[in-house]
């Protein structure tokens, strides 16, 4: 997640975004007022971000410390069931059919048949 660059307060003006900022119908804030503004609300998102981050973080650490960190299952799909979804489609069942039949998603029907 870190190669992902969001714009910042230092990169905003470069990359064409723009900030209108209203405070009464048709009255904006160009030139230095505007690019405070911009900065402001960039900087308070950007503090939202990473607060929310360190938060979500203190959370996983938390539940691995009390031991209740259950990660979810990898995948739906299991060699028997994507087998099984093959033979179905051979025997030209449709897709509602299969994914009802085995218990899986429509999604998963369909990794099972490029698989």
């Amino acid at each position: 997640m870190s190669s992902v660059r969001r714009p910042t307060c230092g990169r905003a003006g470069w990359r064409g975004i723009r900030a209108a900022v209203c405070l009464k119908p048709g009255e904006q804030f160009d030139g230095v007022t505007g690019k405070l503004l911009r900065n402001i609300m960039l900087s308070i998102a950007e503090w939202e971000r990473e607060n929310t981050k360190e938060r979500a973080a203190e959370g996983r650490a938390a539940r691995v410390a009390k031991g209740e960190r259950k990660p979810r299952a990898k995948t739906a799909l299991t060699p028997e069931k994507i087998a099984a979804a093959k033979t179905l489609r051979g025997e030209g069942k449709t897709v509602d059919a299969i994914t009802k039949a085995l218990g899986m998603s429509r999604a998963s029907a369909y990794r099972a048949f490029g698989s």
